[in-house]
């Protein structure tokens, strides 16, 4: 499923030194070309529009790390509340799932340990362990889809005010009722083409992500590439796993046009 790699345009700030507006309210658009769902042999083009804020409170905050409720910090370490969410898809445009359930828009929140590995004028290292609860819904009806555990490793690089390049690396974990919901196969859903699987909770895949952003005072840009990697799932003998890797593609432009006269505190 394709993250909303776009959020990256409401939570990157524009100076690490300087003290910030409190909150600042935008417009963002976003496109990108991903696969169905992790395994998928298909994919298509998704595209987006909605309002973005960034807010530096003491507690609840939309920056570089996300949107997130920030409980403990220190120097190097911080614990939050983070979110996601996930582009759904619809199963008749799917060959492998045609006939079965749409995959619906899914939700995440959950705890994230947060440890800044290492920092200089350039240079950011950041380890991220998030845990998260995931749900499903078609905005009539909300199903619980398990948890799901991925550690992450950032590394940001400053070029100058404005130019800044990303590279992430993470791995997948998820209970049965994630993989479930991807990959098994029972009842009606069986046909000639897909036999009965019960799906395993377990590794789903890993991640690599580069990213290239723009930074002005109002204006950001972001243009990334996704790579996963699906060897060693738990589930790539289910007839719903078709591709062992795939790569999605990116590009966002965020343009905010009002910040508070009130500062951030910290």
């Amino acid at each position: 499923m394709f993250k909303f790699y776009f959020l990256f345009l409401c939570l990157i700030s524009t100076s690490v030194h300087a003290k910030l507006p409190l909150y600042e309210l935008g417009l963002a658009s976003g496109i990108g070309f991903t696969s169905d769902y992790p395994g998928s042999e298909q994919g298509r083009i998704q595209k987006i529009i909605l309002p973005t804020f960034r807010y530096r409170g003491e507690v609840f905050r939309a920056d570089k790390k996300g949107t997130r409720a920030r409980f403990f910090k220190t120097e190097n370490t911080d614990i939050d509340l983070s979110f996601g969410a996930s582009f759904p898809a619809n199963s008749k445009d799917n060959d492998a799932r045609n006939g079965m359930e749409d995959l619906h828009w899914l939700g995440e929140i959950g705890p994230r340990l947060n440890v800044e590995l290492y920092k200089d004028d350039k240079n950011t290292i950041e380890l991220e362990l998030p845990i998260r609860f995931v749900f499903s819904t078609d905005f009539d009806f909300t199903k619980n889809r398990g948890y799901r555990f991925y550690p992450q490793l950032d590394f940001r690089r400053k070029v100058n005010e404005n130019f800044k390049f990303s590279f992430s690396a993470k791995m997948n974990w998820a209970t049965e009722g994630l993989t479930d919901y991807f990959y098994e196969v029972s009842g009606q859903d069986i046909n000639s083409r897909r036999e009965k699987y019960n799906a395993k909770p377990g590794y789903m895949g890993a991640n690599l992500s580069y990213f290239i952003s723009y930074n002005s005072e109002n204006i950001f840009y972001i243009l990334g590439v996704k790579y996963s990697n699906y060897n060693n799932s738990a589930n790539t003998d289910s007839p719903l796993f078709k591709v062992k890797e795939d790569t999605a593609l990116f590009f966002g432009l965020n343009i905010f046009f009002f910040k508070s006269k009130k500062l951030e505190n910290n």
